[in-house]
């Protein structure tokens, strides 16, 4: 059984998420205290994704719109 929390951070916003979203993600990860041996996962759950910037950092695990939901 693999050992892993997954932090998702949703944002509903009317433009692409930007950088600024891993600021806050770091400092949510901040406050969390990892039980032994478990790893963290990121996801972005978003009106209408990333942008190419975001997208190429490659911080978020898990990249979903709600056309990926809802489609």
């Amino acid at each position: 059984m693999e050992k892993i929390i997954t932090i998702c951070e949703i944002k509903f916003k009317s433009e692409e998420i930007s950088m600024e979203v891993i600021k806050e993600v770091e400092w949510k990860k901040s406050l969390l205290t990892l039980p032994l041996g478990y790893s963290i996962e990121t996801a972005l759950i978003s009106s209408f994704g990333a942008n190419k910037k975001l997208v190429a950092s490659q911080y978020f695990d898990y990249l979903i719109t709600l056309e990926d939901i809802f489609s």
